[in-house]
């Protein structure tokens, strides 16, 4: 098997550009949450909105377009999600160094990019077992994994993560990053 490959050149921890990103989309303490994919039924926002529901005082910013996007939008706003829907981005490297953990709560995958970008850019990482997911996210090593479609445990997987001290999370990141290099480095 060949897995897919990240580029951790690319795609790493980068302090200056987390901090221009933040000012540009106009966060500063809050604890940011990114979700990049398409909007369609396979990634399967609606989940991940009803669990960033449970989640006040987070701000999930979801990058990418597509079928569903007037759908979650009325969504977000009917369940009072601070969401900002940032359309499809040329950025991710900055979006990834910006966001303080990722999550995907997709019921379908393969062996996902955005967790590999996510894990070369240090990241912690919340995701349900949908495909490859449990390749990257170690569950309570580099992030935690919950089950495909059940917004009550992938929100109590998004708050363990987001409670976690700051010191832990950037653990978690920094070993991410390391498997990243190890497993999934495009130059290798």
């Amino acid at each position: 098997v060949i897995p897919n490959g990240v580029d951790t050149g690319v795609f790493r921890p980068d302090a200056e550009r987390r901090a221009a990103t933040r000012a540009a989309l106009g966060v500063s303490q809050e604890f940011v949450w990114l979700a990049a994919g398409r909007l369609m039924w396979k990634k399967d926002y609606p989940t991940l909105l009803r669990a960033a529901a449970r989640m006040p005082g987070c701000v999930l910013w979801i990058a990418g377009s597509g079928p569903q996007e007037e759908e979650l939008r009325a969504l977000a706003a009917e369940l009072g999600v601070t969401a900002r829907f940032l359309g499809a981005r040329g950025d991710m490297p900055a979006l990834m160094n910006s966001a303080d953990a990722v999550v995907l709560s997709s019921v379908v995958e393969g062996l996902p990019m955005v967790l590999l970008e996510a894990a070369a850019s240090g990241l912690p990482a919340v995701a349900t077992r949908a495909g490859g997911s449990d390749e990257v996210v170690i569950d309570g090593g580099t992030g935690f994994l919950a089950p495909c479609s059940d917004s009550a445990a992938l929100a109590e997987a998004m708050i363990r993560l987001a409670a976690l001290p700051e010191q832990a999370r950037l653990k978690m990141g920094q070993a991410a990053r390391a498997a990243a290099l190890e497993r999934f480095d495009l130059c290798m």
